[in-house]
């Protein structure tokens, strides 16, 4: 993979997560996008604050651990990329710093 092929980044990458369903790159700021590997063209984009590690769990579902913004939330959150849901997945943890997806 050449990374000049996709769609230019706007802040520094924190992580790229690849798998046959789709590439997965994280910014600086927040900002998840997934990419097709077949035609490197972005086919959805969220924006988290905190998002610093991914994983690609299906074809439209990633999780992304991120630092707890309050106390009220969770770091551990799954991101459905074709309706944009988002689901907070309660987890005592603080800060999420890495994950992989093994099936």
């Amino acid at each position: 993979l050449r990374v000049t092929q996709c769609t230019s980044f706007s802040k520094p990458l924190v992580d790229i997560v690849f798998s046959e369903l789709a590439f997965l790159s994280l910014e600086t700021n927040g900002l998840a996008s997934v990419i097709t590997p077949d035609t490197y063209k972005t086919n959805f984009e969220y924006t988290a604050r905190g998002v610093n590690t991914a994983a690609i769990i299906e074809k439209e579902l990633f999780a992304c651990g991120r630092n707890r913004i309050s106390s009220y939330d969770s770091p551990l959150m799954l991101i459905n990329s074709k309706s944009g849901e988002t689901i907070v997945v309660p987890d005592s943890s603080d800060v999420i710093f890495d994950m992989k997806y093994d099936r």
